[in-house]
């Protein structure tokens, strides 16, 4: 189902807007010399789910398809550590000179209930958003616009 909501994003923004360009993007560690060929082959490939483009802006959209977008830490929910990192280092890694222009997001699909947090991280502006898939399929539309316009 995960690929099916990734596929779904994609799609999505390919068909539904026009600004940006809309694929997935493959690139390198920066500042990242393995002392060996041997070292470099265990790096893990850095492999987005979303990339939209323009001139004037690049946001990054990694899509996660889990039961819950939070893990309960005693009485207090708190984001998945390692989703929140992965899109980090995407952000940290992404091959652009104005880092003004980049932002990222954590998309999840969620029943019932949505949510919308928004932080700065390094200076980078970053949404963690859960859209509603149980609801009318022009209000999942427009979130989904949303989501670029306000990114």
């Amino acid at each position: 189902m995960w690929k099916v909501f990734e596929g779904f994003v994609r799609n999505f923004y390919r068909k539904e807007q026009r600004t940006f360009s809309v694929h997935s993007r493959r690139f390198p560690w920066r500042n990242t010399e393995p002392f060996s060929a041997h070292a470099f082959s265990f790096l893990p490939q850095m492999e987005t789910d979303v990339v939209l483009e323009s001139a004037d802006k690049h946001i990054i959209i990694e899509t996660k398809f889990y039961r819950e977008a939070f893990r309960k830490r005693f009485t207090h929910k708190k984001l998945i550590s390692a989703h929140l990192y992965q899109l980090f280092a995407y952000l940290k890694n992404y091959p652009i000179q104005e880092r003004s222009k980049l932002s990222g997001c954590l998309l999840y699909p969620t029943l019932g209930t949505s949510f919308s947090l928004d932080y700065h991280i390094h200076n980078v502006p970053v949404k963690v958003l859960g859209i509603r898939l149980d609801t009318r399929p022009e209000i999942i539309h427009k979130e989904m616009l949303k989501l670029i316009q306000e990114n």
